[in-house]
């Protein structure tokens, strides 16, 4: 309320809550959305001379105030982990050990199944049962003989979702370019090992759309739609993580056996972008009007793909309003202040 009454980014002229892009002709009685079909190339690539005419596009206070607190909680839970939780987050970047980057050109690394049943594997499960630390439910799988997944079919979950990904991204004109499909995973992988952790501490979810929105949009300025995309893979990469780490938990504490519960998982995905898919394209089909509206019915609301699409344009243009010096500075500048308040927490 107070940014809104204190006019603190022009926010008088727009609505209090919206997600949506607004014209600098708004006033109080008429807000005036932006034309985003007016900046825009043929390819989806913003023009910079139709931006210049048109002017850079606003956003309400209250939705630059959720970005602004968004992005200090992202960077202040990162250094809060790092900080206090770092014993539990250390094991996560084990892969990175020079003797585990050795494995991975020892042809046994691949052949993982030879090792069931072998002494190496009886000594493995004798020191999970040894450790105090560990689950009690997973010291009672590793008693009953329970086989963990091998890790080479995560890796063919792996480079078949890559292939899937990169084919398609070409085939629908996405305008992503390749390395920027294998930069979104790299920032995925590596968030998860962060926010993964926060969620199985915690239980709280945290959302890093905004920050992976930021990170394309610099990367790949003038570009909303392979900004989405980037988006796609970086951010509901981690989620789909989080959600995947979620149910091998339960399977854990239910006592169920890991290779029938990663199955059931990959059946079930499969299933579900299906059915998604089916029924995505009947709610477009038949809501159209009330997913395109700014408040939506009492049944029906477009708000986050709304808000996907409105940080989808302004991230690309994130050099023009959100570096320090332009309009909405404190965006960015909010990272920082996330980056210092545990540090600050910690020295009182």
């Amino acid at each position: 309320m107070g940014i809104y009454y204190g006019n603190v980014w022009e926010s008088i002229k727009f609505p209090l809550l919206s997600q949506l892009l607004y014209h600098g002709s708004s006033n109080a009685t008429n807000f005036v959305q932006y034309n985003l079909t007016a900046i825009l190339n043929s390819d989806n690539t913003i023009n910079s001379t139709l931006v210049a005419e048109q002017g850079l596009p606003y956003l309400s206070g209250s939705y630059v105030l959720r970005l602004i607190t968004t992005n200090v909680g992202i960077t202040a839970a990162i250094v809060h982990l790092l900080l206090w939780n770092y014993n539990d987050l250390k094991d996560g970047w084990a892969f990175l050990r020079p003797s585990s980057l050795r494995k991975l050109f020892q042809a046994s690394t691949y052949f993982s199944w030879r090792r069931y049943g072998s002494g190496d594997e009886a000594a493995r499960r004798q020191r999970v049962i040894d450790d105090k630390d560990i689950d009690p439910h997973y010291k009672l799988m590793m008693q009953n003989g329970y086989v963990e997944v091998p890790n080479w079919w995560y890796g063919l979950v792996l480079v078949l979702s890559f292939a899937i990904g990169i084919i398609t991204l070409y085939k629908i004109g996405s305008t992503l370019p390749w390395w920027a499909f294998f930069v979104s995973n790299l920032f995925s992988a590596h968030f998860i090992l962060f926010f993964g952790a926060q969620m199985g501490l915690t239980g709280f979810q945290f959302d890093q759309q905004p920050v992976i929105l930021m990170l394309g949009g610099y990367l790949l300025p003038g570009k909303p739609l392979a900004n989405m995309y980037f988006t796609v893979f970086g951010f509901n990469g981690i989620q789909q993580g989080q959600w995947l780490l979620r149910d091998l938990k339960l399977a854990q504490l239910a006592h169920l056996p890991p290779k029938a519960t990663f199955a059931a998982q990959m059946l079930g995905t499969v299933i579900g972008a299906i059915m998604d898919y089916v029924i995505m394209v009947s709610i477009v089909d038949n809501q159209t009007p009330a997913l395109l509206s700014k408040n939506g019915t009492n049944v029906w609301s477009g708000q986050n793909v709304q808000a996907y699409s409105t940080l989808a344009v302004a991230r690309s243009m994130a050099k023009d309003m959100f570096s320090v010096g332009s309009r909405y500075q404190w965006v960015i500048l909010s990272y920082l202040i996330g980056f210092l308040a545990p540090l600050v927490r910690t020295g009182l």
